[in-house]
């Protein structure tokens, strides 16, 4: 399902200042909050969501990205599965509308479930992250598309530093167990509520939830792991392939974070319009003109074909619009074996220009079949 405009979300026109998000925010906050609608999950969807919309439209960079390119432009903010909790950082707003109850035991401690989980364990955001898929298209024609072809695209994406080699760390030392956590990515906290005093598991601040801290950032990535750059992709067409096909790349998407694997590449394959030929599956059409009389005495051509040329015979009678088949001289089946067939439409042309001597034979043609031309 297609996502919601961010503006629409938070009920705001895209002219709305940081003032009026703020406001609008703090209105659908109370209306949503978990604790007013107890049981309601569409309660709690709902809070995530303007929750979402308010993290980019109060964020300059991620404002401007988002009023430029829609969702694309923001999507690489959060992770493969989109918007999670761990990625607000406006708590300290909530604070200011729930109060400083919020999340310890006084109102808002449902919110606090919905945040971290039931635990209050977050650590489990942070294991190796998938890089994103991306896509992008390539135009081919249909000569390659009947042959198979290679082809090389140039992409713009995150690409492992070749200084810390993906490791975020200056010279690729490996990062060292978290002096505040002990390597576990979380830490425990006592905390005095109205209903006694509880124990809560939340991230390491110190490390992210990773458990390992780097000691001196790579200055080439600033402890990233990974810059933008652009990289070569070689890749190889079927032969068969038609428009509109999609074609995966594996890995050859964005890199994936805290050690994860890279996502995918998917190439839209576009065939350019071709100047003779129209294609339908495997098959090709091709319009052929021939005269009047060739279409009543018959006669032999000599036709294009994708792969070069052949000769059909065009039996005497033919009529206006008949199809002639040549088999296997169509494109190659890429979902099958075999190729498909080339369509030979036949056009009868009627001379508009006829000289006397070809006036005169035509009458007397009419005459012998009788055909009335007054």
């Amino acid at each position: 399902m297609a996502k919601r405009d961010y503006y629409e979300i938070l009920e705001l026109n895209k002219n709305a200042t940081e003032d009026e998000i703020k406001k609008s925010y703090r209105r659908l906050a109370k209306k949503y909050h978990p604790d007013l609608n107890k049981g309601d999950k569409s309660a709690e969807e709902k809070f995530k969501e303007i929750s979402e919309a308010y993290e980019v439209l109060m964020d300059k960079n991620k404002k401007a990205n988002y009023d430029t390119y829609g969702h694309a432009g923001v999507n690489n903010n959060f992770g493969r599965e989109g918007f999670e909790w761990n990625h607000f950082t406006h708590f300290s707003d909530l604070e200011d509308i729930f109060g400083r109850g919020f999340g310890s035991g006084g109102f808002g401690d449902s919110i606090f479930d919905i945040f971290f989980g039931s635990s209050g364990q977050r650590g489990e955001s942070y294991r190796p992250q998938r890089g994103r898929d991306l896509k992008t298209s390539i135009s081919i024609t249909l000569e390659e598309a009947y042959t198979g072809t290679k082809k090389s695209i140039k992409m713009t994406k995150g690409l492992k530093c070749s200084d810390c080699h993906g490791t975020g760390s200056k010279g690729g030392m490996p990062p060292k167990v978290c002096p505040a956590c002990g390597g576990s990515g979380r830490v425990q906290a006592r905390k005095d509520t109205v209903f006694g005093t509880f124990a809560t598991v939340t991230v390491c601040n110190t490390c992210g939830g990773r458990g390992k801290v780097i000691v001196e950032k790579c200055p080439k990535c600033s402890g990233t792991g990974s810059v933008r750059g652009e990289k070569t992709i070689n890749i190889d067409i079927p032969k068969g392939i038609e428009n509109g096909n999609t074609l995966r790349i594996s890995q050859e998407g964005e890199i994936g974070s805290v050690g994860g694997p890279p996502g995918d590449l998917y190439v839209e394959i576009r065939i350019i319009p071709h100047n003779i030929f129209k294609r339908e599956n495997a098959d090709l059409i091709y319009l052929q003109s021939i005269g009047v009389a060739q279409a009543a005495l018959g006669c032999s051509l000599s036709v294009p074909t994708i792969g070069g040329r052949a000769n059909v015979k065009v039996p005497a009678g033919t009529q206006p619009d008949t199809i002639l088949r040549l088999k296997g001289k169509g494109m190659p089946k890429i979902r099958g074996y075999g190729t498909g067939d080339l369509l030979i439409k036949i056009v009868v042309e009627i001379p508009k220009n006829i000289t006397s001597e070809e006036k005169d034979l035509l009458k007397k043609y009419a005459q012998i079949r009788k055909e009335n031309i007054n």
